[in-house]
């Protein structure tokens, strides 16, 4: 698998993307860019259409950025590349063990819980709330 930048502008997104991605979380997820880096890149096929990460795409051109990195798959047929889609954002569904959460998120510091998408009164005691 080869990662490589390509230009932003020259990614296009897929006009039947069935996966919806409110404001607030491609604005975590820009966050997230900000702070750590693009550490998952989009996924495209051979025409730079995205098959996986329309979230990421939209949080980069947010943040102003030119490029990103994608993976781009050649060899799959467009009945794939719709499995692929699909698969990808259902498959990743599944519940939380919230009480490990929890347990991790009081073991970071404020501001980088900002960043998981977890609401900060999973950790502030009560009496500490402002």
């Amino acid at each position: 698998m080869e990662i490589k930048n390509i230009l932003i502008e020259k990614i296009k997104t897929y006009s039947k993307n069935a996966k919806k991605h409110p404001d607030k979380q491609i604005k975590q997820v820009a966050n997230s860019i900000k702070r750590f880096g693009f550490v998952q890149p989009i996924v495209v096929d051979k025409n730079n259409e995205v098959i996986i990460g329309h979230c990421r795409l939209e949080s980069a051109k947010i943040l102003g950025l030119k490029e990103c990195p994608v993976v781009m798959l050649e060899n799959l047929t467009d009945q794939e590349v719709k499995a692929l889609r699909l698969a990808d954002n259902k498959l990743n569904e599944s519940p939380w063990d919230l009480d490990l959460a929890i347990e991790e998120l009081k073991t970071i510091d404020i501001d980088l819980v900002d960043l998981t998408g977890f609401d900060k009164d999973l950790i502030i005691e009560p009496d500490n709330k402002d």
